[in-house]
């Protein structure tokens, strides 16, 4: 049984695209050992699972640092077929180390322009040349899509890396109304869901506001974050409880029939650097695999995904009244059905039990 040792700086309950990528290599065979930041809970099973002590999250340039440096002590007594690193704070200290080889690496998000970076040279500095490092390195890479592949390319002068994108898996869960039942919603009005982090980099007041006027639909915001309880106050002090809603996370087994029960997915991300202009978020897919219609930032890939298939509408993240005018566009459309057909297309295509061979062929390829 070949060995691979993967590590990653992040919460593990929300890693959804990790999860696959472990099932994928169990059931090929691989035997899976996890470095992880110690004190998450997290849905794996059948890993080794190695828990790093650090201090809490409040400064994070100390977290960063205490995470590179035990990660780099504890590898060098670490022995595998194959490591996978992922994003910059796992692979610098992999790429130091000349027994972790062969090393994968995978770049989920174009690190150097992520909102909490791009607007500080010092410390955008300083995860270039950790990420230069790594990747040129590295036996192989991969990345999430077709724009960040080319942009890590160019910025660091590396061979084509394979893009593998953060889809979901094939799911069954049929319409159905939990949500509605859990949170005493109507069934006439039509429901809109936002699932995933409540993040700070991220700015959900003009979606909020365009919810003031559509009095007759519903978003709900199912999953936790930093931003939870200001989310909860500002509805509270705007008088809009009827029209936003909130659910706690859930774990990866329940999502899929609670993704379900809403009408239409909800993607808007903030324009704050190419990292967030070129993102395919878990939720893209899992919102496709519940063949709900999306509403989506206007951004590249985002739109490649919603133009090929016909399966929604893109608009500004940023606007309010044009956020009003998109819900609106997308609701009419979603009760003549004009999105049903792209829907059951996009389920069939862009799903992880066609993406995992790629994956899989990308760890053969370096081990």
């Amino acid at each position: 049984m070949k060995h691979i040792v993967i590590a990653i700086l992040s919460d593990l309950y929300h890693e959804t695209r990790l999860l696959r990528m472990v099932e994928s290599l169990q059931a090929d065979g691989w035997r899976v050992t996890l470095i992880a930041a110690r004190g998450s809970e997290h849905p794996f099973q059948g890993v080794e699972l190695l828990q790093l002590p650090l201090r809490p999250r409040r400064r994070l340039k100390r977290y960063f640092l205490s995470f590179m440096w035990r990660l780099y002590r504890l590898a060098g007594s670490l022995e595998a077929d194959c490591f996978l690193a992922i994003d910059p704070p796992a692979l610098f200290p992999l790429a130091l180390r000349r027994r972790c080889r062969p090393l994968l690496y995978d770049s989920r998000e174009y690190f150097t322009e992520l909102g909490t970076v791009v607007r500080r040279p010092l410390i955008r500095k300083f995860w270039y040349f950790l990420e230069r490092y790594g990747i040129r390195r590295a036996t192989g890479w991969m990345t999430v899509c077709e724009s960040i592949e080319r942009e890590l390319r160019s910025l660091y002068g590396v061979e084509p890396g394979r893009v593998i994108r953060n889809v979901s898996r094939r799911q069954a869960a049929e319409p159905n109304d939990d949500l509605r039942r859990r949170l005493q919603l109507p069934p006439e009005r039509p429901l809109l869901l936002y699932q995933g982090g409540l993040w700070a980099a991220y700015d959900f007041t003009p979606l909020n506001a365009a919810m003031r006027e559509l009095p007759d639909c519903v978003l709900v915001y199912l999953g936790g974050g930093p931003l939870l309880s200001s989310l909860q106050e500002w509805v509270e002090r705007n008088g809009l409880t009827d029209r936003i809603r909130f659910h706690p996370r859930v774990t990866p087994g329940e999502l899929p029939r609670l993704t379900a029960a809403a009408d239409i997915g909800v993607i808007l991300i903030p324009p704050l650097g190419k990292s967030y202009q070129y993102l395919l978020p878990n939720k893209l897919f899992e919102y496709i695999q519940a063949g709900l219609p999306l509403l989506v930032s206007a951004f590249p890939e985002l739109m490649r995904i919603v133009d090929e298939y016909g399966i929604g509408i893109g608009t500004d993240p940023s606007d309010s009244r044009a956020i009003t005018a998109s819900i609106r566009e997308l609701v009419s459309e979603w009760r003549r059905g004009s999105y049903r057909d792209g829907l059951v297309r996009a389920a069939a295509e862009l799903n992880w039990e066609r993406e995992e061979q790629r994956f899989l062929e990308a760890v053969r390829e370096v081990s």
